[in-house]
């Protein structure tokens, strides 16, 4: 009976000690550890996303907001605002910003060029008119200097100024063509002293050529002139094709000049 006593004791020793029965144990607490890691690792991957996430939308809705907030840029130059010393002053009700082109100072004056639109220089907002304004040094509006009107389908707007010995010049392009730049050309002249507007030559333009520099502008002509002889045309003494509405610059009264235009564009013959 001791023996079987012992012999159960050993039994149950070796019960306990099975190594069978071990393993399970083990494999058990591996498999919460596996688990609880992975839950783990799967938590902190989504935590990551989850960050990720919001950072990206963030930044995406500030770079939209500054895409939205950020001023358009203008689609046509002819949008733009003017020179500093068009804008600081006052124009006139049928005068947009945008048809003011070219600014110029005689004789302590200051004189802007207005463009209509046309084929050639398009504009977002036009009042159909062009000439030259002018303003003495502190007034803070513009007042008209000369106007030019159409008397048939042409789109005469001055495209350079100038000034000296006493006279005005100024060259008139008729550029309602196709949107190539070129047109029919007047240089005109008046003398501070006078109302009456003169043609000093009528040839074809082409804005190929560089008329800003700085020679005197009835010098810049005769460049161009010497450069293309065959350009030059005469007048047409038969057509009246527009009108100059020139103004009185102290009490703006007006006379309106007939003016010859090169419609036939009649060749001088050298």
């Amino acid at each position: 009976m001791e023996n079987q006593g012992n012999i159960g004791n050993q039994n149950a020793q070796q019960i306990g000690e099975n190594p069978i029965n071990q393993p399970e144990q083990v494999s058990e607490k591996s498999k919460i550890n596996y688990w609880m890691i992975s839950t783990f690792l799967l938590l902190f991957i989504i935590a990551v996303g989850i960050v990720w996430f919001i950072f990206n939308q963030s930044r995406t809705t500030d770079l939209v907001g500054q895409k939205v907030t950020k001023p358009s840029p203008t689609v046509n130059q002819n949008t733009e605002q003017p020179i500093s010393r068009v804008s600081n002053r006052t124009l006139p009700d049928f005068v947009y910003p945008g048809q003011v082109k070219k600014d110029y100072t005689f004789a302590g004056i200051d004189y802007v060029l207005y463009q209509k639109a046309n084929m050639n220089v398009p504009i977002a907002q036009s009042s159909g008119l062009s000439g030259i304004l002018y303003a003495k040094a502190n007034e803070p509006v513009w007042h008209q200097f000369f106007q030019i009107k159409e008397l048939a389908d042409a789109k005469n707007n001055p495209f350079f100024l100038d000034y000296k010995d006493g006279s005005f010049y100024v060259l008139v392009v008729d550029a309602n063509g196709a949107g190539s730049g070129e047109g029919n050309a007047k240089l005109l002249t008046l003398a501070s002293t006078s109302k009456t507007w003169g043609t000093v030559s009528c040839f074809y333009f082409s804005d190929g050529f560089d008329f800003s520099d700085a020679k005197p502008l009835q010098e810049r002509v005769d460049d161009y002139l010497s450069v293309y002889p065959d350009r030059k045309y005469v007048l047409n003494s038969k057509t009246n094709i527009y009108e100059l509405v020139q103004f009185n610059t102290y009490i703006q009264a007006q006379e309106t000049i007939e003016m010859k235009d090169c419609t036939n564009f009649q060749v001088v013959q050298n």
